[in-house]
């Protein structure tokens, strides 16, 4: 299946790299698979970015997702909750 990754507020290049292989292969009755996307360590503080994936499955069946979006939440912001 192949797929496209497409930038909403996060940036190919600066907030996670999309892999060199534009498609995931399926072996028979394989229902799933495993897609890993390198993140950006950054250097400063950043909100949530997101990003979409949209596999191509070829077919029209309204019960299959066929996009994902995801998003990196920066685990380096930190909130005190003190600080008024």
């Amino acid at each position: 299946l192949r797929y496209v990754v497409t930038d909403m507020t996060a940036a190919e290049g600066e907030d996670y790299f999309v892999p060199s292989r534009p498609y995931v292969t399926l072996g028979p009755g394989q229902r799933n698979a495993r897609l890993l996307i390198p993140l950006v360590q950054d250097n400063v503080p950043e909100g949530d970015e997101s990003f979409t994936i949209r596999i191509d499955t070829g077919v029209a069946d309204s019960s299959m997702i066929d996009s994902v979006t995801v998003t990196i939440v920066d685990d380096d912001i930190r909130i005190d909750s003190d600080a008024e």
